[in-house]
């Protein structure tokens, strides 16, 4: 975990998380290391890793996504986690604020899925899946905007325009 401006009431915690590359997201190092890093006495959390839990195109009974929800989601429950930033899929997705896989609104925005460079899976994302607010085959890339109070996320296409905004 990144601990930002440790004085200030606004600060975070910035957690990067192994999803199968080397680690099992059940890993107990990994798991001790991801509770640790939620428990800092932080105002806001956020996660990034590279297969989503909650994906736009793959499956969501992937055995690496289910074994992420099983581990990881209560976790991000327990500590009530900002914004989990997904990877993995190529295609712009923001989620439903969830908690244990059910919509809530106090729950976490999952965002993703990470085109970083490559090029969007197009026509191959599923809007209907029950966890998505929006879906986009689009390369893309995310601002974040932090305060004390909030946290806005905005998605830019490559021609400049924002396509997609939120604010927790």
């Amino acid at each position: 975990a990144i601990n930002l401006a440790p004085s200030d009431p606004g600060q975070m915690a910035f957690i990067v998380l192994d999803s199968a590359i080397n680690l099992a997201p059940s890993d107990p190092g990994q798991m001790a290391f991801l509770e640790s890093a939620l428990a800092l006495p932080v105002s806001k959390r956020f996660t990034t890793y590279h297969v989503p839990l909650y994906p736009s195109v793959r499956s969501y009974d992937g055995s690496i996504n289910i074994e992420e929800r099983e581990n990881w989601g209560p976790l991000f429950d327990k500590y009530n986690l900002t914004i989990s930033f997904e990877n993995h899929d190529h295609y712009y997705k923001r989620t439903k604020r969830m908690v244990n896989s059910v919509e809530d609104p106090h729950g976490t925005t999952y965002i993703g899925d990470g085109c970083w460079g490559a090029v969007a899976r197009q026509g191959s994302g599923d809007p209907t899946r029950f966890y998505l607010e929006k879906i986009e085959a689009t390369e893309h890339y995310l601002r974040v905007d932090i305060t004390s109070n909030s946290t806005t996320v905005s998605a830019t296409n490559l021609n400049g325009t924002v396509f997609d905004q939120t604010t927790v």
